[in-house]
């Protein structure tokens, strides 16, 4: 489907227009559509925000429009990808844009849910029972890998390796703002505040919510004039939104993450973090050393050339 911007639709946001242009989609579907790069402006990939003139060609993937939010997650849970796998744990590597857990009497795909529908023995193993062994969660718009535990036994063990922080994740993040020290460690609280946030507030002294992070360099955004910033971070118990508020924190929001104050981009509301290595040290049958590492998703490696920058 396509259509040129006419007179009584110039000026208006891209995604007002397309709620009126398409009705049946929603707010919801309208933004199912931008994350997924099926719009383009002038063969463009937009912002929702984008402000539209006359004459200018919109184009909408015609596949995706009539899909309903269940049928279009369930596309994403089909591009989980098993990285590992033994006898007492799965590694996956979970897109952007589909979700941990789903919701109490939701029939929303998620990962626990596909955990539960190929591996039916993990369902009651967990910290509940929609978890279906989930160690840790990733955010929604959070790429990459995600690890569960197939008995209960392994679950005790690895989350006792949580809580002592003998499991860690490695998370690498955009931004647009380099933070003012190259590297560091964050050692500040977070408390849950209204709207999905959580509130950085003054270092405790159980060493709970901490983030180590490294500014791996530099390169200039093929799809704009600005400087993409890439950062790793490295943390234990990875808290709720942890990487994301620590590095807002920082003056350094993800690119995309606009409940922080980072950029708007073409693939927003996909904030720009990937999980990319989980490690684990500790003992556990048939397993000594854990250590899964996975590149950087597609969607955010396209955005810029960072090869030379992982290759360090």
């Amino acid at each position: 489907m396509q259509w040129k911007i006419n007179q009584e639709e110039s000026g208006k946001r891209l995604d007002i227009l397309l709620r009126d242009r398409l009705p049946h989609l929603g707010r919801a579907g309208v933004k199912r559509l931008l994350v997924s790069k099926a719009i383009k402006v002038d063969g463009k990939f937009p912002l929702k925000s984008w402000l539209l003139r006359a004459e200018q060609l919109v184009e909408v993937d015609d596949g995706l429009i009539g899909l309903s939010p269940q049928l279009a997650e369930s596309t994403l849970e089909k591009a989980l990808l098993i990285v590992q796998e033994t006898s007492n744990l799965l590694v996956l590597n979970k897109p952007a844009g589909l979700a941990s857990v789903s919701l109490k009497g939701s029939a929303t795909p998620s990962v626990a849910q596909w955990l539960s529908r190929h591996y039916p023995q993990m369902t009651n193993i967990g910290y509940g029972p929609l978890e279906a062994g989930l160690i840790h969660r990733l955010d929604t718009y959070t790429s990459g890998l995600i690890l569960a535990a197939k008995t209960p036994e392994a679950f005790k063990t690895l989350t006792a390796a949580l809580k002592n922080h003998h499991l860690e994740k490695t998370y690498l993040a955009l931004t647009t703002q380099v933070p003012t020290q190259a590297s560091g460690t964050i050692c500040t609280s977070l408390d849950a505040r209204g709207k999905g946030r959580v509130q950085v507030g003054p270092s405790r002294s159980d060493s709970s919510f901490v983030s180590a992070y490294k500014t791996l360099g530099s390169v200039t955004a093929y799809q704009g004039d600005y400087a993409l910033h890439l950062i790793e971070v490295k943390a234990h118990a990875a808290y709720r939104h942890q990487v994301r508020a620590h590095l807002a924190n920082l003056g350094a929001p993800l690119l995309g993450d606009t409940l922080y104050g980072g950029q708007e981009y073409e693939l927003a509301p996909r904030h720009a973090l990937a999980c990319t290595e989980v490690k684990f040290s500790g003992e556990l049958e048939n397993i000594f050393q854990l250590q899964v590492q996975a590149d950087l998703a597609s969607d955010l490696a396209g955005l810029g050339d960072f090869a030379s920058l992982l290759a360090r």
